[in-house]
Parts: C-alpha cells; sequence; structure tokens
C-alpha cells in the first residue's frame, strides 16, 4: 500500500493517476480507487485503517502504532506540501515584469555606462543581460518540477526504489515468519 501512495501520489501531481502502476493488495481494490476523487488520500486512509485494525488485535504496542500513525501523518502532508507546489504558479505579472525590467535595463544601462567605462560597457551590459534571462528562464523552468522533463524531480526514480524496497521487506518478514 505504501508503493501504491508514492505512485498515486506521483501520478496526482502529473494531473492522474496510472492504476496499471498501482498493485492490488486485496481484491477489488483497484476498482474501488478508480471512485475516489484524491486516490493517495484514500490510500492513506486504508494505510491508517489496517494500522488501527493491527493495533486492535494486540498485534502493535501502543508506542509502534504511535510511531506509524506519525508516518502517515507526515504522507499526508508531504502530499499536500506537493500539491501546493503545483498549484502554485508564478504569478503572469511577476514573469512580464521581470521580462520588462531586464529588457529595459539591457536598453537603458550602456547609455549610462559608456562613460564610466567607455567601450567595454556594452560588454558588461552583455554579460548581465545573460546573467539576468537565465535567472528567469531558470525560474520558469524549475516552476513545475513533478513533470517528465530531463531536469524535473526523480520522481519516478523514487517511487520504483520505495517499491523495491517495501518489497524486499515484505519477503524478509515472509521467510521469517515461515521460520518460526
Amino acid at each position: 500500500m505504501i508503493s501504491n501512495h508514492a505512485y498515486a501520489m506521483k501520478e496526482t501531481l502529473r494531473y492522474g493517476v496510472r492504476f496499471d502502476e498501482l498493485i492490488e493488495t486485496i481484491p477489488g481494490e483497484l476498482r474501488e480507487l478508480k471512485k475516489v476523487y484524491h486516490v493517495p488520500s484514500e490510500i492513506t486512509s486504508q494505510i491508517m485503517l489496517k494500522i488501527n485494525d493491527l493495533y486492535k488485535a494486540k498485534k502493535l504496542t501502543f508506542p509502534q502504532y504511535w510511531e506509524l500513525h506519525k508516518y502517515i501523518d507526515m504522507m499526508a502532508e508531504v502530499v499536500g506540501n506537493c500539491e501546493r507546489i503545483r498549484t502554485s504558479p508564478m504569478p503572469s505579472a511577476y514573469r512580464i515584469h521581470l521580462k520588462k525590467f531586464i529588457l529595459f535595463f539591457a536598453l537603458i544601462s550602456p547609455f549610462y555606462f559608456v562613460h564610466e567605462i567607455d567601450h567595454w560597457s556594452v560588454l558588461i551590459i552583455g554579460i548581465i543581460f545573460y546573467a539576468m534571462t537565465g535567472l528567469e528562464a531558470i525560474g520558469e523552468e524549475i516552476e513545475d518540477p513533478f513533470g517528465q522533463d530531463e531536469n524535473d524531480l526523480p520522481i519516478d526514480f523514487v517511487c520504483h526504489s520505495i517499491e523495491k524496497y517495501a518489497s524486499i521487506n515484505l519477503n524478509v518478514q515472509l521467510r521469517t515468519k515461515r521460520n518460526h
């Protein structure tokens, strides 16, 4: 369920869940998840219900229950924070103002600096203009870090790592149970 949460969160941040990436942990689970508006929150709720059931069945101590509860809360908080980043684009007025300022600066500055540093002003203003437009381009590029561009966050890799780690832990637990 944890790896399902990671995959659902990844695709929610990319504007849709790919159910073919999710693993059906109980029969009919994926069919029910397809009916839900916010899949990561539903998976978080299911995980919490499972933890509650384990605690009621006395398979978890209270400190274990409390620690797991904190982790589930953090998972939900991470989803909220990532969605806040995704839904808070750079305001268009800021973007337009920044471009106009950079252009205005590049056009006016050579006339001001020509008296101070002679013909070197064109080169220096060119370097400053290049740096400022580069910073503006970087701002636009990092505006949506959850996409699939080359320089976006590697969340596909993170999801695969979580799935692999969860699978390894599950196999270790199953072997331990068989040996006891």
